[in-house]
């Protein structure tokens, strides 16, 4: 790999996250080849967050970051060197991201910020410290577009309403509460339910807000795609995720076994390889799905 002309993209996710799936079809693993994930989690779990802390995330990622690398490092030694969660080399997952209430967990300053884009060691971006490019705006998209000289995703035509958890909760609390089904029964009515959410999901890719200027709510594979779409295919992404990175208990069953391997530490700049695993071709079963409309619920204010 020739690392003194690579694109090496750095970005801060500063959202709320849950995962929904551990089974990706090849499209998507796809587009996880050379993206580095730094989880601020530090595995499947809750990331705890205050606003002191989310208030400097961004500057001091840019402070670090947001220089020529210096001839004795790579950024996976930067990462490292931040001793800040655990990175993760080969994404076998992936999630939904949201800001404001949608995954019922909390936080305060949201955004998907751009730190730095190197060439090799070289620093392109940002020239001025003081220039800020937050990916779930509109606008700072279309200014990254005319940075590289590249085709604009279509956004608007991507957007559609994120699935209504509320509607397939209010289905499940009505079978448990239907006497005239046994226990057995319940159980494959509810999983059915679930599969649909799942399924519904898994058709969606993001969702904008009022007045169509910003990314409300994204899967990590669709923010990652738009992002290589307008930078550059070829490029190393590292991903500084300072989101909860829980599995949602959505996910079927049976996904459990993917669920177990999906922590494999890679590194691209020093040639080792990035192993598939998942990437299946076939999806798990569709159903019939109803039409959703979207509502926010409550979210914690403690966690991410």
């Amino acid at each position: 790999m020739d690392i003194d002309n690579k694109l090496i993209v750095t970005i801060a996710i500063q959202m709320h996250g849950s995962i929904f799936t551990f089974d990706l079809i090849n499209e998507t693993s796809n587009i996880f080849e050379n993206v580095r994930l730094l989880c601020g989690a530090g595995g499947f779990k809750t990331y705890k967050t205050n606003f002191v802390e989310e208030l400097v995330l961004v500057e001091s990622l840019k402070n670090y970051f947001a220089h020529d690398i210096d001839e004795s490092k790579t950024t996976f030694d930067m990462l490292q060197e931040t001793k800040n969660g655990m990175v993760i080399g080969n994404i076998t997952f992936d999630k939904i991201l949201s800001v404001g209430s949608y995954l019922d967990v909390g936080g305060y300053i949201d955004g998907v910020y751009l730190i730095s884009i190197h060439r090799g060691k070289k620093l392109m971006y940002p020239t001025n410290p003081n220039d800020n490019i937050n990916l779930l705006n509109v606008t700072d998209l279309n200014r990254l577009s005319s940075m590289f000289k590249t085709k604009m995703p279509n956004i608007e035509q991507l957007s559609s309403n994120f699935p209504d958890v509320k509607i397939y909760i209010d289905e499940i609390n009505n079978i448990n509460k239907n006497s005239n089904l046994i226990q057995n029964e319940k159980t494959i009515k509810i999983e059915e339910i679930r599969r649909q959410l799942y399924d519904s999901i898994g058709n969606w890719n993001l969702t904008l807000g009022y007045l169509r200027k910003k990314i409300e709510i994204i899967k990590l594979s669709v923010l990652i795609k738009i992002v290589k779409d307008i930078i550059s295919h070829d490029c190393i992404i590292n991903l500084l995720d300072y989101s909860c990175n829980k599995p949602s208990n959505i996910i079927p069953n049976e996904q459990n076994t993917l669920a177990k391997y999906a922590i494999m530490p890679y590194d691209p700049e020093q040639g080792i390889p990035n192993t598939k695993l998942g990437g299946k071709k076939k999806r798990i079963k569709s159903y019939k799905k109803k039409k959703r409309t979207l509502k926010k619920s409550s979210r914690n204010k403690k966690h991410k």
